[in-house]
């Protein structure tokens, strides 16, 4: 499932205010990605039943680990490698989250060229099950005159609480920045409506910026704007 982007116009508001804006749009896509269109039974993603309310927290790390950090200069080297590792495209499109993330993206896009911002962008989609458990991968590219910019992102729709952040700050070798459920009021949020902890830039992953670990409890109203509810896991690397 790999989608591409029309170029919109960018308004003059200077090199700085345009690649903050970029950043944004790259992490509002996925929160979200893209339309797909393939016609397939999606049996395959439901035939289970109910699953357990939390990943196991170092799986779901080392999934994004594994399917994230090896090719994270390159979107097609990225999509290539997560499917030779077990990830695939197959009746994703009938995957009723999915597709509601798939919206969402479409329309937050939609309302940045709507703004005249100006990007070209690539998304794809693939899910995987492990452990008895749905997990969603999505690798977007954003290419503009002021930063390139790779994606990679993990879902979990089914979580119903956050797993421990310590898995990740293991992975990166690099403190927390900041959390909503701390005691930092510029940070904090109800957790009703997300829990989520940011790591800055890792020492050992050079041009990776900011890596998330973010849950949405069903209900959040965070879950219209970004089109899902559960836990996703993502980050960003700067191309040269």
């Amino acid at each position: 499932m790999n989608e591409s982007y029309r170029k919109g116009r960018a308004p003059e508001n200077g090199a700085d205010t345009k690649a903050v804006k970029l950043a944004a749009l790259q992490t509002n896509f996925c929160l979200a990605s893209a339309l797909v269109g393939l016609l397939a039974t999606g049996a395959a993603l439901a035939e289970d039943g109910p699953e357990p309310s939390v990943p196991d927290g170092p799986r779901f790390v080392a999934l994004y680990a594994e399917a994230c950090f090896p090719e994270r200069f390159s979107f097609d080297a990225t999509l290539a490698h997560a499917q030779s590792i077990g990830w695939t495209d197959r009746d994703l499109v009938l995957f009723d989250p999915y597709t509601r993330l798939m919206e969402a993206s479409r329309q937050g896009y939609e309302a940045e060229i709507a703004d005249g911002f100006e990007a070209e962008m690539r998304i794809a989609g693939l899910w995987r099950k492990d452990e008895g458990r749905t997990y969603v991968f999505v690798v977007t590219e954003v290419l503009s005159e002021h930063i390139d910019l790779v994606g990679c992102y993990v879902y979990d729709f089914d979580a119903t609480a956050p797993i421990d952040p310590a898995f990740v700050t293991d992975l990166l070798g690099q403190p927390i920045a900041y959390r909503t459920d701390g005691d930092d009021p510029l940070f904090a949020q109800p957790e009703s409506e997300i829990v989520s902890v940011v790591w800055g830039p890792p020492p050992d992953y050079p041009r990776m910026l900011d890596t998330y670990l973010t849950f949405l409890p069903e209900g959040s109203p965070h879950e219209a704007v970004t089109g899902f509810s559960g836990l996703m896991i993502k980050s960003e690397t700067s191309l040269p």
